[in-house]
């Protein structure tokens, strides 16, 4: 898993850059252009377990970005500082 993080990160955080451009310029953004910005790293971490296949990613991109921020904010720190 670790090798593929050295891929996965930055594309993941190219692509929350890209989605904040557009915010930023007023331009609507899909739910899941949304979850990849606000939460980069952990965008990285599906994409590093879905690299062999990009529909993984693009799923669990959409279930996530359907979950309420409370759900999201828990499970982020479940796997990031626990």
């Amino acid at each position: 898993m670790v090798p593929s993080m050295f891929i996965t990160v930055p594309i993941s955080y190219m692509m929350a850059g890209k989605a904040e451009a557009d915010v930023r310029r007023d331009k609507a953004i899909s739910k899941t252009e949304n979850f990849i910005r606000k939460h980069p790293f952990l965008t990285a971490i599906g994409m590093s377990g879905g690299l062999s296949t990009g529909l993984r990613l693009i799923k669990r991109a959409e279930v996530l970005s359907q979950m309420d921020s409370g759900s999201l904010d828990k499970m982020y720190n479940q796997l990031i500082i626990n």
